[in-house]
């Protein structure tokens, strides 16, 4: 159940592939969460802290769309986080 459903926006300057392949991904993670886990969740939770390294993963189009718009690594970071939010929001939404 989400807290707030209210505004979802869309993720800008990534594909339809990429965004598609993000929010596929982000639903097997919530998925294993929930069916292992059962309790509630925040995205950090599930791909940041120790597995924010999202290399090889379909989110790093999320943290390079920012570094190619010419970012720093913290900036592109942060935003990367950010876009991954309203991916999910919307996934559950």
């Amino acid at each position: 159940m989400l807290v707030n459903a209210g505004e979802i926006r869309n993720v800008l300057d990534v594909s339809d592939r990429d965004l598609s392949m993000a929010e596929c991904f982000m639903q097997g993670a919530i998925y294993g969460h929930v069916k292992n886990l059962d309790r509630p969740f925040a995205v950090r939770d599930l791909v940041g802290g120790d597995n924010f390294d999202w290399t090889g993963t379909p989110l790093s189009c999320l943290y390079d769309k920012h570094i190619n718009n010419g970012k720093t690594h913290e900036d592109a970071v942060t935003l990367a986080g950010r876009d991954l939010g309203w991916i999910v929001k919307k996934a559950i939404a």
